[in-house]
């Protein structure tokens, strides 16, 4: 069974569309902190960090789907390469990479891809990351 659902908002406590308002907020400037957010808004501070990596909206204007992934990966030439071959054979497309300078041996990457015509799911792609010699803590950061 997959990580992740899609369920109808009626379903879903309260609180977890409060944290997806609190996140959107906090990405148009709404909101200056995520102090201000939750107070706001009425939840509590523990309650959005608990939630605010783990609920994600699904519907995207130009009927695209994306996907941001979080990763570090070794230096080592051909790795970065290696990771974009792996989301390609999954079906995903990259839209924007972003990668920092490697510091002792590592690098953060930040990808953003088309998932709209993914062949398997999300989390298998995650899982294959994971396998790969030198991709160290691959996480899903957003999904719309």
């Amino acid at each position: 069974m997959s990580e992740y659902l899609i369920v109808h908002n009626s379903i879903v406590p309260d609180y977890f569309l409060t944290v997806l308002e609190a996140n959107q907020g906090l990405k148009t400037g709404r909101f200056k902190n995520v102090s201000e957010a939750t107070r706001q808004l009425g939840i509590s501070r523990s309650t959005y960090y608990k939630y605010h990596d783990k609920v994600f909206p699904s519907d995207t204007s130009d009927g695209q789907h994306r996907a941001v992934l979080s990763l570090n990966l070794e230096h080592r030439a051909g790795l970065l390469s290696d990771v974009l071959n792996i989301i390609s054979c999954h079906g995903a497309s990259v839209l924007t990479i972003s990668q920092a300078i490697p510091i002792d041996g590592v690098a953060s990457v930040l990808l953003s891809l088309d998932v709209s015509d993914i062949s398997d799911s999300l989390e298998k792609l995650v899982q294959e990351l994971r396998k790969k010699e030198g991709v160290c803590n691959p996480q899903l950061i957003s999904v719309s």
